[in-house]
């Protein structure tokens, strides 16, 4: 069974911190990088980059093969 996870960050540099993080720890790219205007940005222009990453679930692969 797969596990979702969504990072958000407000920058690049951030994002890749975080990114570089979860792949140490076996998460997986999903897909590519996302980017949406901030809902704090109204006045100033900022955005909000977001990357999705999925993990297999260990447990479960060796419960289902054990059957």
């Amino acid at each position: 069974m797969k596990t979702y996870r969504i990072i958000e960050a407000s920058s690049t540099e951030k994002l890749t911190q975080e990114v570089v993080k979860a792949l140490s720890e076996g998460w997986q790219l999903e897909g590519g990088v996302s980017s949406t205007p901030s809902p704090q940005s109204i006045y100033k222009a900022s955005s909000v980059f977001i990357q999705a990453m999925t993990k297999e679930d260990v447990a479960e692969e060796k419960k289902a093969v054990k059957k």
